[in-house]
This record gives C-alpha cells, sequence and structure tokens, in this order.
C-alpha cells in the first residue's frame, strides 16, 4: 500500500496547491530536484571531471525507461521530447508519394505536426473522426488500406483521457502488417504499457508530464527489428557504434536505438528523469494506476453529484488520469476560470471545452475538495 502522507511530504508541491494538472506538467520530488541539483554541483565544482558517472546514469536511465516499458535497453534512445520519436519516424522511414498515414482526430500536435509536414512530399495523412469523445478501433483499421506505413495514436487523449486499448489495436495492425507509433506522454507514470503485449513499433514520451521529471528529456522506443527501417533522421558521433573513437575512417552507426541519438545531452534533465524514474518503479506502475484511477472515479462522482457533464470516458479499460467537466446550463470562459481556481490555490487547465484535472498518485481527497469547493 502507498504510504500517502509520506509521499505528500516529499512533493513540495503539496505545501502550496491543490496540484491537479500533471497532464499538462507534472511536479517534482525531493529526491528529483536533488537529482538536478546535485549534477548541478557536481559539474560546477568538477567540471567533466566525474565523466565516467555522467555516462552511467544515462545508461541507468536507458535501463530503468526499457523496464518502465517492457523493453530491451538497446531499444530505447534517450531524446529531449516526445516530438523527437514522431520525427524520427516520420522521417526515417522511407515514405513515397501516395503512402499514408493513419491518425485519430484531435491529436495533440506532437502527433499531429511531423506527420502532417510530410504532405509536402505527396504523403497523406488520414485523420480518422471521434465518436462521443473516443476512437473506434473499427473506424482506425478502415482507414489503413495496403499504402499505410503506419498509424500514430495517443495512449490516452490529452483533451478528455480516453484511453486506447492498444492491445486491441497492436494485434490487429500486426496481423496488417502496419506499425503502430504510440504517443505516451498522458500515460506512462500512471498508466502500464507493454510494447510487446501490444505489439507496438515505437514510442515516444517526455518526462514533464506523469513521470514527473523535467522538461527538455525523454525517450523513444524502437522495436529491435524496425531499427534498421529507420534511417535515423540526424547523425552525428554519439550515433556511432563506437563513438569514443574520435578518429575513426568509417561512420558505423549504434546497432542500438542509441543511433537515434546524436549530440550532446541534457545532462541535468537525465539526472532528474533517471531519479523519477527510480521513485516510481519503486512504488510499482499497476500500484499508481490503482491509485489514480480511484482518485478520478472519486473526482467523476462529486462533480456529477453537482450537476456537472463529465466529458471523460470513465468505463473501465478507458478511463485514465484525466478528468475533463463542464457546466451543462451555462456558458462558461474556462480559461478565465481555471485562472480564478489558480487564485483560490487549485491548478488545473482549460481543455477540451470544459476544465481538465489531472491528478496523481500523491493527491488526496482533501486536493479534491478543495477543488469542489473552489468551483462556483
Amino acid at each position: 500500500m502507498i504510504d500517502i502522507p509520506a509521499l505528500r511530504e516529499i512533493f513540495p508541491v503539496t505545501r502550496k496547491w491543490a496540484y491537479l494538472d500533471h497532464a499538462a506538467t507534472g511536479s517534482l520530488a525531493d529526491p528529483v530536484f536533488e537529482a538536478v541539483t546535485g549534477h548541478l554541483q557536481d559539474f560546477s565544482q568538477n567540471g567533466c571531471a566525474n565523466f565516467p558517472d555522467w555516462e552511467e546514469t544515462i545508461e541507468e536511465t536507458r535501463r530503468r525507461c526499457a523496464t518502465l516499458v517492457g523493453a530491451a535497453p538497446g531499444e530505447i534512445a534517450i531524446t529531449k521530447s516526445t516530438s523527437d520519436g514522431a520525427i524520427i519516424v516520420a522521417r526515417g522511414l522511407a515514405f513515397e508519394r501516395d503512402d499514408n498515414i493513419v491518425i485519430p482526430d484531435m491529436e495533440f500536435p506532437a502527433n499531429y505536426c511531423p506527420w502532417k509536414d510530410l504532405e509536402q512530399d505527396g504523403v497523406h495523412c488520414r485523420i480518422v473522426p471521434l465518436k462521443n469523445g473516443r476512437i473506434e478501433i473499427d473506424d482506425l483499421l478502415a482507414a489503413v488500406d495496403e499504402r499505410t506505413r503506419v498509424v500514430a495514436l495517443s495512449s490516452v487523449a490529452y483533451h478528455n483521457g480516453f484511453r486506447i486499448d492498444l492491445k486491441a489495436v497492436g494485434e490487429a495492425l500486426h496481423t496488417r502488417g502496419v506499425p503502430l507509433y504510440v504517443d505516451a506522454i498522458q500515460s506512462l507514470g500512471a498508466l502500464p504499457i507493454d510494447v510487446d503485449a501490444c505489439r507496438i513499433s515505437f514510442l515516444s514520451a517526455d518526462s514533464h508530464k506523469w513521470l514527473l521529471g523535467m522538461e527538455g528529456v525523454g525517450f523513444f522506443y524502437c522495436r529491435q527489428d524496425m531499427l534498421d527501417a529507420i534511417r535515423p533522421p540526424f547523425v552525428s558521433w554519439r550515433s556511432m557504434k563506437e563513438p569514443f573513437d574520435l578518429h575513426a575512417a568509417e561512420m558505423t552507426l549504434a546497432p542500438t536505438a542509441r543511433r537515434f541519438e546524436y549530440a550532446a545531452y541534457n545532462l541535468a534533465g537525465i539526472y532528474g528523469f533517471n531519479a523519477a524514474l527510480d521513485l516510481l518503479l519503486g512504488i510499482g506502475i499497476e500500484q499508481i494506476e490503482e491509485r489514480v484511477l480511484a482518485l478520478t472515479d472519486r473526482l467523476a462522482t462529486l462533480l456529477a453529484r453537482r450537476g456537472l457533464e463529465i466529458l471523460s470516458p470513465r468505463t473501465r479499460g478507458a478511463a485514465s488520469g484525466i478528468v475533463t467537466f463542464r457546466y451543462k446550463d451555462r456558458a462558461v470562459d474556462y480559461s478565465a476560470l481555471s485562472k480564478d481556481l489558480k487564485r483560490k490555490g487549485v491548478v488545473l487547465s482549460a481543455r477540451g471545452g470544459g476544465l481538465r484535472a489531472a491528478p496523481h498518485l500523491y493527491n488526496n481527497d482533501e486536493d479534491l475538495d478543495k477543488l469542489m469547493e473552489a468551483l462556483p
């Protein structure tokens, strides 16, 4: 069982806010803050004298990312953003004119812009409309044909929290020989994903939301048998099999997903990400999922009792850490309302035609009650 009072002690944000905005940006736990500042202090005092420790932290982070999604470390590249993963696939697959990519409607721009950009090369983006805020798997598959090179979707929709059945999608696409790319930023850290069980070919996420790390660092998963199908869009010394052979006459790419890393790392971010992964994996993602779903179930019940309309799917399997809601009987400026709530000590976002609340494992009933008291 998670010791919530003890957990709240290491999240300073709880001392000032009912912080319910993890779908936008998470908050830093003390161990994460200390890892970042510890690295900066080391760099300040020692320069690169401890460079081997930096390298080991990079590799430890890679191993923990692999553990998080059930991958092998060699299938993980350390990146700077969720967008990096989409760009690697969009620019790395050998698309031809009249090929297509299938994307659900209402994707966050990180999972839209890199694919849409390919239209200037004659590649088509097929946007599948939602039904009642959900993407129906049959509709998604109906858009797939012999020229579909990849289906790209979010594990959880950022606007209303709809959680798609990745295993069902992955299995169906596998039988068609179509790779699946997953933007997992609204899942990882709160909900489990197993890339093998779900037949995922590519996955990407940044650390700064539910993973409780910093902006500017994330990871990209590429299934081992797809490595050679992607030409790295950026290549430099870190992409090489022997990155520290500085005078190599031949250029040989790393045989792992490290080939997608190409230059200097955001080391402070990586130190923080590594500490956040250590914290989350130590608690257990399945336990975190249980906690997050219990909080959002309670919040949805409280909101419904007040007569507010819940825009997020709440059935088991489709529910996530996001609850989007709105008033049924009046026009509301939700951006202005979110600012008013912040003045009352409650942090959330205006999204999806209403307000979006996104509690994490350290939130408690008092945080939810504070939101209910602050709502007009």
